[in-house]
């Protein structure tokens, strides 16, 4: 399956090229994820930052590798996997300074009570939603505020055109022209999330 031409521009396709842009576009959409499930996973601050620096570094690293093996496996799913990993990894890491630090009877204690696997935190629908929420600004950033507006209106708010024209002091078929505008550029950026994973 060939998920990287489902949507041009393709934000896998730019990651592989390098290009600038769609490294910040990555950043910008998954870095709060991965540093809440850092964050989650028990993590402080400083530590959640180091582990969302390493996940995308690792990501950079992999990327040439990345491929889909059947139709379940998916970039974002990937990109989980990373950022759980670093994290456990953090922990170990954790682990063996305070053992070092404490000896072996503290390394005892710490090996009772740790099992880096089960404290890891898995993506929660709220984390998938913050994902969405941030493509949607981004794609706001793209439009006029008054197109947005007949956009967020029509299609959240349930208004009809009409209506929705005569709040904004439109004609009817701009609000649609600007809904559809709008809407097909939503596709687009959900789509290149899409295609970097279906949850």
């Amino acid at each position: 399956m060939n998920r990287e031409s489902a949507t041009p521009p393709s934000l896998l396709r730019g990651l592989r090229c390098r290009d600038e842009i769609s490294w910040n576009r990555l950043v910008d959409l998954f870095g709060p994820l991965v540093y809440s499930l850092s964050r989650r996973s028990g993590l402080g601050h400083e530590a959640a930052a180091d582990v969302m620096q390493e996940t995308f570094l690792s990501v950079n690293q992999s990327l040439p590798k990345f491929q889909y093996r059947n139709s379940d496996d998916t970039f974002r799913g990937w990109l989980c996997r990373i950022a759980q990993f670093r994290i456990a990894d953090y922990q170990r890491r954790r682990t063996e300074v305070l053992s070092a630090v404490g000896g072996s009877a503290m390394r005892d204690r710490l090996e009772a009570t740790s099992d880096h696997s089960s404290t890891i935190a898995a993506p929660t629908d709220s984390e998938w939603k913050g994902v969405v929420q941030r493509a949607a600004a981004l794609v706001q950033s793209e439009f006029s505020q008054r197109s947005w507006q007949a956009f967020w209106l029509t299609t959240v708010g349930g208004q009809s055109a009409t209506d929705a024209a005569l709040e904004l002091g439109m004609q009817s078929a701009a609000v649609r022209k600007a809904k559809s505008r709008v809407a097909r550029r939503l596709r687009e950026v959900l789509g290149e999330i899409e295609e970097l994973g279906d949850s």
